[in-house]
């Protein structure tokens, strides 16, 4: 039997007595030259549906999923774009940070220069009060010293630096700064000349000029400075930040001192020369005080009895009753009551900017804030002593007060 005949065995059913052949394990590969004989490999079964016989990918569904490059792209661009938001919010907030604080320096710094400005208007009117009976040429020499002192003011102002959008408010606050060293300046020029000039109208317009130059930093300020930062702020949404109030930090602190009349009454004090200090008088007066907005006149008799509202306001009259200019006059109103406890009683205190010789002029001061209702009250109003004055026994009124929660 050859070997071809060997392969060729198979297995035939038992019988009895018959021996039993084997099967072959291979079949052979017929018609195909060489590898005849040979025997074939095994096949790998496949399972319907797919190219891999339907079986999963090794590793799980989402291994499988990030072993994509498709996917793993699209996960590296998300991640680049929140990357990428992320740092534009912490760059945005920053900017914001630098924003706001550009705006808080600016306007501190700009306001400390305002109010020293101010400042030196006050001291101006002190200076044209004479209370030391000056020569002409000593109280030009005062007036120039103060010019110089404003110059270095407006020096300082001109190294502050704004935030973009207050530029043009910058050189308008460099500009109502030199106008008020070139009205000081000025006015010193003209003093000896107005002061013993026996034309009044001609004196007074001596005055006068200065002074309106004084009136137009005022406007400037107002409408130039204060009024375009309080728009910047409002449209860069920034809140609690302060500007300087243009009333109250005023150069000027009288307008009429700016026309002929106002200017003629600031030089009676300037003409008494070497005269002593009993030649003329310092003075104010308390007149009346006004509850608002009932208007009611407070009495020092009586008791009154007002509405308790958080528009409560008591506004004093108060009248110069001296020969000079008075400047800077300060008001304490001082609301206590049985029950109040430490610090509710302390005085509030507004200040009128000048008072002309006879004249009057009111204050506001805000009522109590958070008053007892139905309870005897006491309010105080004072009108602090100004330089040189000595009578101070019609500067304070007490008045009984009462206040009801109304209804």
């Amino acid at each position: 039997m050859s070997f071809l005949d060997d392969d060729r065995l198979e297995l035939d059913d038992p019988g009895e007595g018959a021996p039993r052949r084997e099967r072959p394990t291979t079949r052979p590969n017929r018609g195909r030259g060489k590898g005849i004989g040979r025997p074939r490999p095994p096949q790998r079964r496949r399972a319907s549906g797919g190219r891999d016989g339907g079986r999963p990918p090794r590793g799980g569904g989402g291994a499988a999923v990030l072993q994509q490059p498709l996917a793993r792209l699209i996960i590296g661009l998300a991640l680049v774009v929140v990357l990428i938001v992320i740092i534009t919010l912490v760059v945005r907030d920053c900017n914001r940070s630098r924003l706001v604080d550009s705006y808080r320096s600016y306007l501190n710094d700009s306001g400390q220069v305002v109010n020293e400005s101010s400042a030196q208007g006050k001291q101006l009117f002190v200076i044209l009060s004479n209370p030391k009976r000056d020569n002409p040429p000593t109280v030009a020499s005062k007036v120039r010293a103060l010019a110089a002192e404003a110059q270095s003011l407006s020096n300082r102002a001109a190294d502050l630096d704004p935030p973009g959008k207050l530029d043009a408010a910058q050189q308008s606050l460099a500009t109502l700064l030199q106008y008020r060293v070139a009205g000081l300046r000025q006015l010193a020029a003209n003093l000896p000349q107005a002061i013993t000039s026996k034309d009044a109208s001609y004196a007074a317009g001596l005055v006068a000029d200065p002074m309106q130059t004084f009136l137009s930093s005022d406007v400037i300020y107002r409408n130039s400075f204060a009024g375009p930062a309080t728009r910047a702020l409002k449209d860069d949404d920034i809140s609690g930040i302060a500007i300087a109030d243009p009333a109250s930090v005023r150069f000027l602190g009288n307008p009429n001192y700016a026309g002929p009349a106002g200017a003629r009454a600031l030089l009676p004090p300037l003409r008494r020369v070497g005269e002593s200090s009993t030649g003329g008088l310092h003075g104010t007066g308390l007149v009346a005080t006004v509850a608002l907005p009932s208007n009611k006149q407070l009495s020092t008799s009586s008791t009154t009895t007002l509405t308790a509202t958080d528009q409560l306001k008591w506004k004093v009259t108060v009248k110069n009753q001296g020969d000079f200019v008075e400047n800077g006059i300060k008001v304490n109103a001082t609301y206590s009551t049985p029950s109040a406890g430490p610090g509710e009683s302390a005085p509030q205190q507004r200040e009128i900017g000048s008072i002309e010789p006879g004249k009057e002029a009111t204050v506001t001061i805000p009522g109590p804030p958070n008053p007892a209702p139905d309870e005897q009250a006491s309010l105080k109003i004072e009108v602090l002593a100004v330089g040189g004055e000595r009578n101070t026994t019609n500067n304070t009124a007490e008045y009984p007060v009462t206040l009801t929660l109304g209804g």
